[in-house]
């Protein structure tokens, strides 16, 4: 992450826009959008060119949150259900 904050982390991604900045998938490296759905394993970006699906285990994203920061991850950190984070978090 670029912040040293893990409280950065948002636990809602959907309506965030997203960068794919690495990827072991080179067809996905560069690919942005705006976050639309979640699962445990993927994000659905939907993009100039439609909606793709990414899969989390497989690529480093960058996040600009709704107050403007911006955080990268490596997606295999959030290989949970969106659920899940919040209940970790909060309970």
């Amino acid at each position: 992450m670029k912040e040293n904050s893990v409280s950065l982390i948002p636990l809602e991604f959907i309506g965030l826009n997203v960068e794919v900045i690495e990827s072991s998938n080179p067809s996905l490296t560069g690919l942005k959008g705006l976050v639309i759905g979640e699962t445990m394993k993927t994000f659905v970006v939907l993009t100039d060119k439609g909606r793709k699906i990414v899969p989390k285990d497989v690529a480093k994203f960058k996040f600009i949150t709704k107050d403007g920061k911006t955080f990268e991850i490596e997606g295999r950190k959030l290989l949970k259900r969106p659920e899940e984070r919040l209940w970790r978090c909060c309970f």
